[in-house]
């Protein structure tokens, strides 16, 4: 399985490569992608933070983890005799 993510205010990669890229994974006969935009984010999808002691560092976007998790759950095997333990 492979996630692409993509936020659409990236000033560092073209929106148009997350395209790209899925279109890409796709014909090479992996049918077990998605492809998720964030209008609102950029390359890091979080907002940048200066808590004044530690090197500024970005905080994901909730919205974004909540994606990224929900793929997750939903491309592990479940399947309790194959699952290690």
């Amino acid at each position: 399985p492979v996630l692409v993510l993509q936020g659409k205010g990236d000033q560092s990669m073209p929106v148009e490569y997350a395209d790209i890229v899925d279109r890409a994974i796709g014909e090479g006969s992996n049918n077990d992608h998605s492809l998720v935009y964030f209008s609102y984010l950029g390359h890091f999808f979080g907002n940048m933070v200066n808590d004044g002691v530690y090197m500024m560092h970005y905080d994901i976007d909730p919205e974004a983890a909540v994606a990224i998790v929900n793929w997750l759950t939903s491309s592990m095997n479940t399947d309790a005799g194959t699952a290690e333990k």
